[in-house]
């Protein structure tokens, strides 16, 4: 269950992070080289991003790939 809930949050947060930036999804998939229909996908919670795209996410946004990934999730504290 916390694996769905890990995929959702990180999903939530990389979500966020393009509504923030200013950028839309297209340009963002462009830059990551992450085909957009992946992307959508992704930000769905359907599917994990690995950490190669949270990486290339990161520098596209202008933020770092802990900034990606909730706190909690990194601290290994997941309810």
């Amino acid at each position: 269950m916390a694996h769905i809930d890990i995929a959702e949050r990180t999903a939530q947060a990389v979500s966020q992070a393009i509504i923030t930036s200013d950028k839309s999804l297209r340009s963002v998939a462009d830059e990551t080289g992450i085909p957009i229909s992946t992307l959508r996908r992704k930000i769905k919670g359907v599917g994990e991003f690995a950490p190669s795209e949270l990486y290339r996410l990161s520098l596209a946004l202008d933020t770092t790939v802990g900034d990606l990934i909730p706190a909690d999730v990194l601290t290994g504290k997941v309810a």
